[in-house]
């Protein structure tokens, strides 16, 4: 069991034990404790190295899977685990965005790294969580930055914009958080409703 293998100090045990809940058994409640598990062992784990024979390992993000464990179970204990996840996450590589007309902000928070996509393959993506207040509307259509492209020598580098696109939607209690998805990382500054910011 994923959480067994946790308690004894496994880590690698507790994440190959998770894999084979999520691939085996179909069940919501099963498969959101294995998530809860697996957030639980990358949260104890950001600055080890873990190595257990799949992609999808602690590197890219704490809060992937404890929002994915919410999804599939909405119990208070793992609403909680999400709010505080993205308030320590949120420490860095974030802007905090004025509402117009209201004296609050929404949290932007960028993650780049690996992650399960709706198809079940994984891939490297630039995820932006974007928590506000439940009352409160936010503009998460005008997101957008520059890549720029390598070219030949003495040619100037092309840029392109990039723009992420909703990927879910949860309600957090008095809060709301949207999960936006890009395939290219943010390279400097972010322009967020008319406003530019750079995420640190």
């Amino acid at each position: 069991m994923p959480l067994i293998a946790l308690k004894s100090g496994h880590a690698e045990a507790s994440l190959a034990a998770s894999d084979a809940v999520l691939a085996q058994v179909k069940e919501p409640e099963a498969q959101a404790s294995a998530w809860f598990v697996r957030g639980l062992v990358c949260e104890r784990n950001r600055s080890v190295a873990l190595s257990y024979g799949n992609e999808y390992d602690c590197e890219s993000d704490v809060i992937d899977p404890f929002l994915r464990a919410f999804s599939l179970s909405p119990s208070k204990e793992h609403e909680d685990k999400v709010l505080e996840v993205l308030e320590v996450e949120s420490r860095d590589q974030t802007c905090e965005v004025p509402i117009p007309g209201s004296e609050l902000s929404a949290r932007f928070h960028f993650s780049f790294g690996t992650f399960q996509m709706g198809d079940g393959k994984l891939a490297q993506v630039q995820r932006i969580y974007v928590l506000h207040p439940a009352t409160q509307v936010v503009n998460t259509g005008d997101v957008s930055w520059e890549v720029r492209f390598k070219r030949l020598l003495g040619k100037p580098d092309p840029s392109s914009k990039v723009v992420p696109t909703v990927s879910s939607r949860q309600s957090l209690g008095a809060f709301e958080l949207t999960v936006l998805d890009a395939e290219y990382p943010v390279q400097g500054a972010v322009t967020i409703d008319g406003l530019v910011c750079h995420p640190n």
